[in-house]
């Protein structure tokens, strides 16, 4: 069960938008994401923490991210 993910930054009018998404490698699919204005730990922590909330006993994804 392979997940990847990546935290980008956007320059936009009202500022900064940063999205940080979980993907899952098998159909492509958001598992979970968070949008921020900063690309922080706390950003990726809580996309962490929200798409682990999605297991299943047992489940024990490997995570990639650059």
């Amino acid at each position: 069960m392979p997940w990847v993910t990546d935290l980008t930054e956007f320059s936009i009018p009202a500022g900064k938008a940063c999205p940080s998404p979980v993907i899952d490698c098998h159909d492509g699919m958001p598992v979970a994401w968070t949008i921020g204005t900063s690309p922080d730990s706390a950003l990726a922590n809580g996309m962490l923490a929200d798409a682990c909330s999605t297991l299943k006993d047992g489940e024990k994804p490997i995570i990639h991210s650059d």
